[in-house]
């Protein structure tokens, strides 16, 4: 996975990308391996890209271990992020657009949320 980003005329970088490395899901359906990679264009500020990258990731784990639908998982993945971002007392957003694959059946999941 190769990754490139530019600042352009910004004073600091406000965008994220983040991939995995492959990981298993023990006693699913669907074990794995698994990966997945986002991408997090900041706006106003790279905090909100900076928490998705550090935190989408992790929740989105922590879903698929307990969700019997991957669409669901992703779906409450975002849900709980834009919560707790949504607290923060800093003003900055991002979009993001995600990637999940599992490999041994080539299936992808896009999420977006903006």
């Amino acid at each position: 996975v190769v990754h490139a980003a530019s600042q352009g005329c910004r004073r600091s970088m406000e965008d994220e990308s983040f991939s995995s490395g492959e990981f298993f899901l023990k006693g699913k359906e669907r074990p794995g391996p698994w990966s997945f990679h986002a991408v997090f264009d900041g706006h106003g500020g790279g905090s909100c890209s900076s928490h998705l990258k550090a935190h989408l990731y992790k929740e989105l784990f922590r879903e698929l271990k307990t969700c019997r639908m991957v669409e669901e998982a992703l779906r409450r993945s975002f849900r709980k992020i834009d919560r707790k971002l949504c607290n923060q007392s800093e003003f900055s957003g991002s979009t993001a657009i995600t990637c999940l694959i599992h490999h041994p059946t080539r299936e992808i999941w896009v999420g977006c949320d903006y």
